[in-house]
C-alpha cells in the first residue's frame, strides 16, 4: 500500500514503486490491464477488492506490468478512469455481499496514460463473498495473492465482526452511565437534558492509538459555543469543554488515545421549562461533527465509524416543535432515548446526512414524522 493518502498520490509515487522494485504483498497488488466486463473479468475485480477488505486493506493498482509479483514498467491505461470506476462500484453493488462500500480511485496521469490506484479499506462488516454470476466464495489476502477463506479464517471473520459491535455498544453504555453519575470528566450542568454523541471509529478496537498530545490547536476539538473553552489532557485522552454561568460545564468533546470521540451537551430549564429544543441541538451537532470529521481524517483515523447518538435524562422535557413553548408541545414518556447507531463509511461525508436517522427517531419518539430541519426531500436546511 502506497503510505499516504490516495488524492495525494503523484506520478514519482507510481515510478518508486517500479525503481524500488517492491514487491506484491499483502496490501498491495500490481495489474498491467482493466479486466475484461466477462464474467471472468468481473470475478477478477470482485476477488481482489473483497480479499482486501476482509483483511487488512490495501491499493490494486493498474497499469503497472509486473513479473512474479514485482513491478518492471508502467503499462498506461487508455481507457477513462471515470468509466472504470463506475463499472467497478457497480460491480460491488450487484457482485459482493455484503456490498463493500469506502472504496476510493485516483488516476494517475503518467507518460502515455494514466494508472488507476483503488484503494479498499479494511472493511468492519466483513467477510464479503463474491456473488456473480452463481460464484460464492469469500477471499482473503496473503503476501503472495488473493485466496479462498478456509473454515477457520471465516470462523474468525465472523465472530471478529460481531465482537467489535458489541464493545462499540458497550462503549456507549458505560459512558451513559457514567453521565448518569455525573463523572463523565467534570461535573455538567446539575438538572440539564444531556445530548450525547459518541463516535466509535471500528479501527478504535483494533490498536488504533493519536497523538492527542502534541498535535496542533488546528487538530484540537473544540465545543461549537459562542463564548471562550479550554482544553487538557485526561486519563482517555484530551478533553475540551467550555462552562456556563454558574462555572458548571455545558458543553465537551473528549477524544480518546484510540480515536473514539464523545460529544456532550446539558440543556439547562429555558423559562422554567425542561425543554429539548431540536432546532437548537441538531444544528449544533452537525457544525461540530463537520469540524469532527475534518480532523480525525487529518489524523488519519481510519473509516469507517458508528455514530451513536443518546438523549440522557428528558424526563417531563417538552419537545419544541418550534421555536416555542407551547401547552400542547410533545413530551418525553421516559427518562432515556438511545438511538440506534448509524454508519458513516468516508469522512468526507455531511454529517446531516449521516445522522438524519437518528434525528428522524427523536421526533419519532415524540409523535412526529421526520425531523424539521430537513427539507421534504431529506436535504439539510443550511439556513432556518
Amino acid at each position: 500500500m502506497i503510505a499516504k493518502p490516495i488524492d495525494s498520490i503523484t506520478k514519482e509515487d507510481i515510478e518508486a514503486l517500479i525503481e524500488s522494485g517492491k514487491p506484491e504483498g499483502k496490501r498491495i497488488e500490481y495489474k498491467r490491464e482493466i479486466p475484461e466486463k466477462n464474467h471472468e473479468g468481473k470475478v477478477a475485480v470482485l476477488k481482489s477488492i473483497t480479499a482486501f477488505a476482509n483483511t487488512d486493506g490495501g491499493d490494486v493498482i493498474y497499469g503497472i506490468a509486473a513479473e512474479n509479483g514485482i513491478p518492471k514498467a508502467l503499462a498506461p491505461l487508455k481507457i477513462e478512469s471515470d468509466k472504470v470506476q463506475l463499472r467497478f462500484d457497480n460491480l460491488l453493488i450487484d457482485g459482493a455481499e455484503p456490498r463493500v462500500t469506502g472504496v476510493g480511485y485516483k488516476a494517475v496521469i503518467v507518460d502515455g496514460g494514466h494508472v488507476l490506484v483503488v484503494r479498499v479499506r479494511r472493511s468492519w462488516s466483513a467477510p464479503h463473498r463474491v456473488v456473480t454470476g452463481g460464484h460464492n466464495n469469500f477471499y482473503s489476502r496473503k503476501a503472495t495473492g488473493s485466496f479462498p477463506m478456509d473454515v477457520a479464517e471465516l470462523r474468525e471473520a465472523f465472530g471478529f465482526s460481531e465482537s467489535v459491535m458489541e464493545r462499540v455498544r458497550a462503549f456507549r453504555r458505560d459512558r451513559v452511565k457514567a453521565h448518569e453519575r455525573n463523572e463523565a470528566n467534570g461535573q455538567m450542568t446539575i438538572g440539564g437534558i444531556r445530548v450525547l454523541v459518541h463516535l466509535a471509529p471500528l479501527a478504535s478496537f483494533s490498536g488504533l492509538q493519536i497523538d492527542v498530545v502534541s498535535k496542533s490547536r488546528e487538530q484540537e476539538f473544540t465545543p461549537t459555543i459562542k463564548s471562550g473553552w479550554d482544553s487538557r489532557l485526561c486519563l482517555e485522552g484530551r478533553f475540551t469543554f467550555n462552562r456556563d454561568k454558574n462555572g458548571m460545564i455545558d458543553s465537551s468533546v473528549l477524544v480518546y488515545r484510540s480515536g473514539l470521540v464523545e460529544v456532550a451537551h446539558s440543556y439547562g430549564p429555558h423559562e422554567g421549562n425542561r425543554v429539548l429544543a431540536p432546532f437548537h441541538y441538531e444544528r449544533v451537532l452537525v457544525d461540530e461533527l463537520r469540524m469532527i470529521f475534518k480532523n480525525l481524517n487529518a489524523l488519519e483515523v481510519p473509516a469507517p465509524c458508528v455514530l451513536m447518538l443518546s438523549i440522557c435524562d428528558q424526563t417531563d422535557a417538552t419537545f419544541l416543535v418550534d421555536h416555542n413553548v407551547r401547552r400542547d408541545a410533545p413530551r418525553a414518556d421516559r427518562r432515556d432515548l438511545l438511538i440506534p447507531e448509524v454508519m458513516m463509511q468516508d469522512w468526507t461525508e455531511h454529517p446531516a446526512k449521516v445522522m438524519k436517522p437518528a434525528f428522524d427517531i427523536v421526533w419519532n419518539a415524540y409523535g412526529l414524522d421526520r425531523s424539521c430541519n430537513y427539507e421534504n426531500d431529506g436535504s439539510w436546511k443550511d439556513q432556518l
